[in-house]
């Protein structure tokens, strides 16, 4: 499978294979257990919705008792948000950075 080839090899060579799982599909329709993951990461995807709590609220539920929703995401104000801002603008049409607080209810 050639998705996410470098988090696949460090996953391995950490000894986690057993505990990773790649979930692949659309973020709004990939079937989710419940209370399921230790740990869910959202890496550079709030920024191309117009809500990003929307997907969160989605995530949660995913989560095991004490588990980690790690939202990896350039914030306005951030120290490489233009350069972030910059590429996508590069790249795409539309894409956006959020402020921290809309990632909250």
């Amino acid at each position: 499978m050639s998705e996410l080839p470098e988090t696949r090899r460090a996953v391995r060579m950490s000894g986690l294979a057993d505990r990773f799982d790649h979930l692949v599909g659309a973020v709004f329709s990939v079937p989710l257990a419940p209370a399921a993951h230790d740990l869910v990461l959202l890496p550079h995807v709030c920024h191309l919705l117009e809500e990003p709590a929307t997907l969160i609220r989605r995530l949660v539920p995913a989560l095991a008792t004490g588990g980690t929703l790690a939202v990896i995401e350039p914030v306005p104000g951030g120290r490489d948000v233009a350069v972030h801002e910059l590429a996508l603008y590069l790249r795409t049409s539309g894409d956006r950075t959020h402020p921290p607080e809309s990632y909250v209810d």
